[in-house]
């Protein structure tokens, strides 16, 4: 039977402070307490996963294992919506016990892949919001750490869970759903990816959503750095049409950088011409 998880709106003024932190071990740390701090009063004590979720940066509660259920769930998410450019889940993990860097690790994935486990009810809303920030994390701070340590059966694993958690928790709300795609594809490297996900994603933003401009400047930098200049000014353009006018400084600011960077462009173009006809 699936358990029920309700979620309460806890510490938001917390929440508000990481939404701006930079995504260290300390913010992902904070972010996983966080959660607990949200669901930890529901979660059923008899589940052997429970221990997952609750892990203690300080050791007194880490698990001498992985556990397997919650591996299973990401195996059985990772072939409902396969992807090439995501690599296949390990068939099995080192012997070893766990490092703290790797049962931070798990407790991520364990958190990102929870509603597929139980039932949700209460701030869901907010509970997945705060899943976001953890993907970011994860994303920017824990992968690269996992990789270096030579952990690429917990990175790997960390990978299905995010690409999963991406395409299956933000089914209903595609414009967040392709951003967080276009995060993880540039983490792959995948640069076109990324753009693509990222131009999908502001185009179904509203521009009186908080991230409207944000993801507008990511786009005409993404556009910019790939030398597709018609494609940044429509942003642009775009920008300085729809978005509300507290912005208007950042948007001039971007227009100045816009011509800055044609008329360098136009400069090299200029010497180069000129090299080859001397």
């Amino acid at each position: 039977m699936i358990p029920t998880i309700t979620a309460k709106a806890s510490k938001a003024g917390q929440y508000r402070e990481l939404l701006v932190s930079d995504y260290t071990k300390e913010s992902l740390n904070e972010t996983l307490a966080l959660l607990w701090s949200v669901i930890g009063q529901s979660v059923p004590k008899d589940k052997d996963w429970r221990r997952v979720l609750e892990y203690s940066e300080s050791g007194k509660i880490a698990p001498k294992n992985f556990n397997r259920e919650i591996i299973d769930r990401i195996r059985g998410l990772s072939r409902l919506i396969p992807d090439p450019l995501v690599p296949a889940m390990p068939s099995s993990f080192s012997g070893k016990m766990p490092s703290r860097l790797a049962w931070l690790a798990e407790r991520t994935w364990a958190y990102l892949v929870l509603q597929f486990g139980a039932s949700i009810d209460g701030e869901y809303g907010y509970l997945r919001d705060i899943q976001s920030l953890l993907f970011l994390n994860a994303v920017h701070y824990l992968l690269a750490n996992l990789t270096g340590q030579g952990l690429r059966a917990e990175h790997d694993c960390l990978v299905n869970a995010i690409f999963s958690h991406a395409v299956q928790a933000w089914h209903d709300d595609p414009a967040h759903q392709h951003y967080l795609l276009s995060v993880f594809m540039d983490y792959l490297g995948e640069q076109a990816e990324s753009t693509y996900w990222l131009s999908s994603s502001f185009q179904m933003t509203p521009p009186d959503d908080h991230s409207y401009l944000t993801k507008g400047q990511s786009l005409w930098l993404d556009y910019l750095e790939a030398g597709r200049r018609k494609d940044a000014q429509r942003v642009l353009l775009l920008l300085e049409r729809n978005a509300p006018s507290k912005y208007a400084d950042e948007i001039k600011e971007m227009r100045e950088d816009l011509a800055n960077f044609e008329k360098h462009n136009g400069a090299r173009k200029a010497k180069h011409q000129s090299i080859r006809h001397s």
